[in-house]
């Protein structure tokens, strides 16, 4: 099972990148309020259940703002994948057989 990190601020999310070391850190930008984040947060938590070497950092627009400013996330939900510090790829909008796809590509 991923690691599930709950993210309530910038300081969080740098921290959790920094943390993750060589697991892959899937990043699901989300707001509870959008029926598409809603969606994805269930079929993306169900799948990574599966992949025990995975973070899960999500990061909700109502209580981390400025994170998603900083980062110019301007559709939700948007997914972030990243490995060693580094971004491997994203894919905005609730696509899961895409996301699914990156994760694949990136974990095995």
């Amino acid at each position: 099972m991923a690691q599930v990190i709950e993210c309530t601020s910038n300081m969080d999310y740098q921290a959790a990148i920094g943390n993750a070391g060589e697991k892959l850190l899937i990043v699901e930008f989300y707001a509870e309020w959008t029926t598409p984040s809603q969606v994805l947060s269930n079929e993306l938590s169900s799948y990574l259940k599966s992949l025990p070497d995975s973070v899960h950092l999500r990061v909700n627009f109502d209580s981390c703002p400025e994170v998603f400013q900083k980062y110019s996330v301007n559709i939700l939900p948007w997914v972030k994948v990243i490995k060693n510090g580094q971004e491997i790829g994203d894919i905005k909008g609730a696509c899961f057989y895409k996301i699914k796809q990156l994760i694949e590509d990136n974990y095995y």
